[in-house]
């Protein structure tokens, strides 16, 4: 698990490369330990670079704190358990509605 913290201002939290997706484990197990924590995501000023499309990804509630993002692993345009867990969000300023909208894509 890797924890990502940004500073004062507009960040950019690196999800992905040209190449993919950074937190895949390359199994068909969700990655429930290889997934970065994201610890102050400003969802009116920061942005995701992710892999793809939007319609690869999906956003969770973990509770009423916690955000959980997926890729769409098995490309099947749903939600499954076998999704890979990329990142957890701890604290959210702002709306989450619109951050997949706003991404950084990269194919």
């Amino acid at each position: 698990v890797d924890k990502l913290i940004g500073g004062k201002g507009n960040d950019t939290f690196v999800l992905a490369s040209e190449f993919g997706v950074l937190y895949d484990n390359n199994s068909k197990s969700p990655g429930n330990k290889d997934f970065a924590r994201i610890m102050d995501f400003n969802a009116e000023e920061d942005l995701l670079r992710l892999y793809g499309e939007k319609r690869n990804y999906f956003l969770k509630s973990a509770n009423k704190q916690q955000r959980l993002l997926f890729f769409d692993s098995n490309m099947n345009g749903r939600y499954s358990r076998r999704d890979e867990l990329i990142a957890k969000f701890d604290s959210i300023d702002g709306s989450l509605g619109d951050i997949l909208n706003d991404a950084i894509y990269l194919i």
